[in-house]
């Protein structure tokens, strides 16, 4: 038995489809996801919307011939699925009277476009096939909102191809120094959207600027937000002529060699391999 097992990270192996999904398989699988779930085949039939009489039917059943539609197995899986997350999921900071700014929780996100750039900016086109990615988040980056993942190489760069930018509402007005955010601004002259990843940064005199991300180390902050008066942050200012999409609550990044540019490189840019989380 492997070490995580005693840890419990590996819950989403116990309730995984068999291979083969016959008749017999599908019934010694049901039954195992109830044994692991501690739930009864008819509480996990309704949370299925499946006809729990069916089945209980078919569970008691002997006939190999005898199997579950299609449809009824995957309403089964993510019924499964969905139940196994809450009991391995801490509680969701936004029902809870105080969030513990250093407690994870499990949320899902659906990932829906692409962000792609070139010699005019960064732009995010639909996702042809949106996919749903479940992660890890610290207490105050609740309320995701949408991820978008990275489609180009060029230097400089904040994530490597094949990262995915997770969002979270901006709660604004105020950001704090060290605040990543998605922000956009309507390209009117090429009739698209333009995005920039971004960063605020204070200076030492009390300078507040918001950097590109994606920037090489002799490029200067060039977004000026204003002095920062009192506190560690500052309202952000509509006049930019840019709007905030999204916080960003945190980056997945490839393990391995995304493309060609890193191979010889790993970790180039400086950029940590891994989930991410928070705005530092």
């Amino acid at each position: 038995m492997s070490p995580l097992h005693e840890l419990g990270f590996d819950r989403f192996d116990e309730i995984r489809l068999p291979p083969d999904l016959d008749a017999d398989s599908v019934r010694r699988w049901i039954q195992w996801v109830c044994r692991t779930l501690e739930i009864t085949p008819t509480a996990l039939a309704k949370r299925a919307q499946a006809s729990p009489s069916n089945i209980n039917r078919f569970l008691a059943g002997q006939d190999s011939n005898a199997n579950l539609g299609a449809r009824t197995i995957v309403k089964l899986f993510s019924a499964a699925t969905s139940l196994n997350l809450e009991r391995t999921r801490s509680t969701d900071p936004q029902s809870a009277d105080h969030v513990d700014p250093d407690a994870f929780w499990l949320s899902s996100v659906q990932v829906a476009g692409i962000i792609t750039a070139d010699d005019r900016g960064s732009t995010i086109n639909p996702l042809s096939a949106p996919f749903p990615l479940t992660v890890p988040l610290l207490g105050p980056y609740r309320r995701l909102t949408v991820a978008h993942l990275i489609d180009y190489d060029h230097p400089g760069q904040a994530f490597p191809r094949g990262s995915v930018v997770i969002g979270c509402e901006f709660d604004g007005p105020m950001i704090a120094s060290g605040d990543r955010l998605l922000i956009s601004r309507q390209d009117r002259a090429a009739n698209r959207t333009e995005v920039s990843l971004r960063e605020c940064l204070f200076s030492p005199n009390g300078d507040a600027w918001l950097a590109s991300l994606d920037r090489s180390n002799d490029r200067t902050p060039d977004m000026y937000l204003g002095r920062v008066s009192e506190g560690s942050e500052i309202a952000w200012s509509p006049q930019l002529g840019w709007t905030i999409e999204y916080q960003i609550a945190a980056t997945l990044r490839p393990e391995g060699p995304a493309n060609n540019s890193l191979k010889s490189k790993p970790g180039a840019n400086g950029a940590k391999k891994g989930l991410n989380i928070g705005a530092k």
